[in-house]
C-alpha cells in the first residue's frame, strides 16, 4: 500500500502547546526548547511554515528533502514550506531557538521575483551554514524579536516582526547564504539534483519507488539512478524503501 508523507500542520497545535507569551497570533513562534514540537521526531514531514533552528550548543542530525545534513554549533538551519524535514538525532546537549513562520508570513519575506528567488535558492543550496565569527548579530536579532513577542503592546507587532526578519534575511543571512553563488550556471550535476529534489517534492506524497524516479529523470536504468541517488542523499535505494516502509 503506498505512503503518504503528512503535513506537520503546526496551526493545529499552536493554542494548545505555546503559551502566547511565545508566539504573535499564529503566524510566528519563537521557541526555547531542542525542537518546536515533539512530533518531529516521527518525521518525515512536509513543512507547512518555515523552519528556522539556530544551535548555541551542541549538534543534531536532520534530514532535508532526503538529503542528510549535520549542524554542529554555532549553526542555523533553515528549512522553507513545502520542504521535507526529518529531525533524526539531537546531542544531549544541544541548545537551541527555534522560529516558526507561517506560509502568509513567509510570503512577505520570499517574494517570487529578483534577489526574494535566488535567496530561496540558495538557502535550498545551503540549509545549513556555520555561524563561527558570525553568531553576534543573529544574537541581536533574536534578543529583539522576543522583546517584540513579550510585548504587551498588540499594534503592529507583527509588521514590525516581518520587517525585522527581512533585514536578517536580506542583510545577514543573505551573505552566509552565498546568494551570489547562486547566481552563477550550474554544474550539470547540480542541475541534475535540482531536478530530482523539484521531482521528490512533486510526487513524493504518492510516489516512494525509485524506479518512478530514474523514469522521471530518464535514467537509462535503475541501477545507474541508484548510484546517482546514493551520491545525491546518501542512502541507497534499499535504505530509502527501509526508511520509509
Amino acid at each position: 500500500m503506498e505512503k503518504t508523507v503528512p503535513y506537520l500542520r503546526w496551526r493545529r497545535a499552536v493554542e494548545r502547546r505555546t503559551p502566547p507569551d511565545c508566539r504573535i497570533g499564529d503566524d510566528l513562534l519563537l521557541l526555547r526548547q531542542p525542537r518546536p514540537d515533539m512530533e518531529f521526531e516521527m518525521g518525515p514531514f512536509r513543512l507547512d511554515m518555515t523552519l528556522a533552528i539556530y544551535l548555541r550548543q551542541g549538534s543534531c542530525r536532520v534530514m532535508i528533502d532526503m538529503v542528510e545534513y549535520t549542524a554542529t554549533a554555532p549553526c542555523m538551519v533553515v528549512v522553507m514550506a513545502g520542504q521535507l524535514f526529518q529531525l533524526v538525532t539531537l546531542s544531549g546537549d544541544m541548545e537551541s531557538r527555534t522560529i516558526l513562520m507561517s506560509e502568509a508570513f513567509s510570503a512577505g519575506l520570499f517574494g517570487a521575483r529578483g534577489p526574494a528567488v535566488l535567496l530561496q535558492r540558495a538557502i535550498r543550496r545551503s540549509p545549513v551554514v556555520g555561524l563561527a565569527g558570525d553568531a553576534a548579530p543573529f544574537e541581536t536579532y533574536l534578543a529583539l524579536l522576543e522583546n517584540l513577542v513579550h510585548s504587551p503592546l498588540r499594534t503592529f507587532r507583527l509588521e514590525a516582526a516581518r520587517h525585522l526578519t527581512l533585514s536578517m534575511f536580506y542583510g545577514y543571512s543573505y551573505r552566509l547564504h552565498d546568494v551570489d553563488g547562486a547566481e552563477r550556471p550550474r554544474t550539470k550535476q547540480e542541475e541534475l539534483c535540482r531536478r530530482f529534489e523539484e521531482e521528490l517534492r512533486t510526487h513524493y506524497m504518492r510516489e516512494r519507488q525509485v524506479a518512478f524516479y530514474a523514469g522521471r529523470l530518464s535514467f537509462p536504468s535503475q541501477s545507474v539512478f541508484g548510484k546517482y541517488f546514493k551520491r545525491a542523499t546518501g542512502l541507497s535505494p534499499r535504505a530509502f524503501r527501509n526508511r520509509m516502509s
